[in-house]
């Protein structure tokens, strides 16, 4: 077992240890993708984490479901209220295009926050 290998008290050892779980261990690539003008409810922001999340997707070494992004068809948003459950792809398609689109969007990850955590925050 590669662990017993490893010198125990190094600090990326114990950083391993301390976040490899919630992470998804030592193997496990993770970008963040921030707006800093603001949120990204926007055609700007979003069209830009898209195409880089596309381009993460579709790299011919990359293990396609092990990936997670808010544009990818398999992340949804799963809501349930007065009797039904509602299960949506969050920006999937096509992005949102109209203002009412991207309130509805907001809402869906507002909903679903373990989405945004994961795949935009990091957390």
């Amino acid at each position: 077992m590669l662990e017993a290998m490893l010198p125990i008290h190094h600090p990326n050892v114990e950083l391993m240890a301390k976040f490899g779980a919630q992470f998804g261990g030592a193997n496990t690539t993770l970008i963040m993708v921030e707006n800093t003008e603001g949120t990204i409810y926007n055609e700007k922001f979003m069209t830009a984490y898209k195409r880089v999340a596309d381009e993460i997707y579709f790299h011919p070494s990359v293990q396609r479901h092990l990936v997670q992004a808010l544009t990818l068809r398999k992340t949804k948003a799963i809501v349930g209220s007065a009797g039904r459950i509602d299960i949506n792809a969050i920006a999937w398609p096509d992005l949102p295009r109209s203002p009412t689109d991207w309130r509805t969007s907001k809402r869906r990850e507002a909903q679903y926050p373990a989405c945004w955590y994961r795949t935009t925050r990091g957390r």
